[in-house]
């Protein structure tokens, strides 16, 4: 683990799996890489509808994010957001018609009519709650997750402008208990072209903001393995008792990249391909298997039920 808010010099440089060395496997980066398709084509799908508009979950670019820390969480671990993760109830196995009904047939509501219990048996939970109230909420769970002893962990999504100074209460919290969670931070605008045209730093906010000695990991939201690299990291030393982390994903263009090829999805093909795994191939078999899924569930979402008797 890096030491105590300590800025990584370039996303790369991310923290290694334990056992594996600085390697991931082929079969975990395809599994990433599927995540990630799946998220944005349900984001394609979903983006037109009224309800979805304003759900952050859903924001371009953050596939990687999800995905990348979805994909090392157990079955019985947590995630708390304020608003309901799409994504992460996507890739916590949440069934897609609990995930697109409420947007078909309520849109005027979005996500208000969805099966609470049904995201909750899957480990997400929508809180409803904002700033610190979410964060005392998230606190609350980890510490039962801990008194519990066997090792699951709280994954927290934070708003870019949710980390006021009264959450340097729950951040104190989680350290001075150890607490096995994990927040993480996106951010919700670019960064200024003077810091995309560095030399691969990521940019963080102000240290101020956190307590002294809690884990602050840099990393750029746009490269899935980075993201997962850290996030691997920090899930294993909350699983060990060492308690939370703040991993900080920013949105980095690096030096000479063109917009178009800064695309997470992008990125990763271009990772795969040197690795000779065949993304291409890939992509199709995924695009034609989920596509195929979502139709069904958005077909059965919008047909109304005929009255009884009628």
């Amino acid at each position: 683990m890096t030491t105590p808010n300590q800025s990584l010099s370039h996303p790369h440089a991310a923290l290694p799996e334990k056992g594996d060395g600085s390697l991931i496997s082929s079969h975990r980066l395809i599994e990433i890489y599927a995540a990630m398709l799946r998220c944005r084509i349900l984001r394609e799908r979903l983006r037109s509808l009224p309800g979805a508009a304003k759900l952050r979950s859903l924001a371009p670019g953050s596939e990687a994010v999800a995905a990348s820390s979805m994909i090392g969480l157990l079955s019985d671990d947590l995630v708390s957001s304020r608003q309901p993760h799409l994504f992460a109830a996507l890739l916590r196995s949440v069934p897609l018609a609990s995930l697109v009904q409420p947007l078909v047939k309520l849109p005027s509501r979005g996500l208000a009519g969805i099966n609470r219990q049904v995201f909750s048996a899957c480990g997400v939970l929508d809180t409803s709650l904002t700033g610190v109230a979410l964060g005392n909420f998230a606190a609350g769970t980890a510490f039962a997750n801990k008194l519990g002893g066997r090792g699951q962990v709280t994954v927290v999504f934070l708003d870019d402008n949710e980390t006021e100074k009264s959450w340097g209460n729950v951040f104190a919290l989680a350290l001075a208990n150890s607490l096995p969670i994990i927040f993480i931070r996106q951010a919700a605008v670019a960064l200024p072209q003077s810091v995309r045209s560095g030399r691969g730093k990521a940019k963080t906010r102000p240290a101020k903001v956190f307590p002294q000695k809690l884990p602050v990991i840099p990393v750029d939201c746009r490269d899935a393995v980075a993201v997962y690299r850290v996030a691997h990291e920090a899930i294993a030393h909350a699983r060990r008792g060492s308690g939370p982390t703040l991993i900080d994903c920013v949105p980095l263009r690096l030096a000479g990249e063109r917009r178009q090829d800064s695309d997470c999805i992008a990125r990763m093909e271009r990772y795969l391909e040197a690795k000779q795994l065949r993304p291409e191939r890939i992509k199709n078999t995924v695009v034609r298997k989920f596509t195929r899924a979502l139709d069904a569930a958005v077909a059965a979402a919008g047909t109304r039920r005929k009255p009884p008797g009628k």
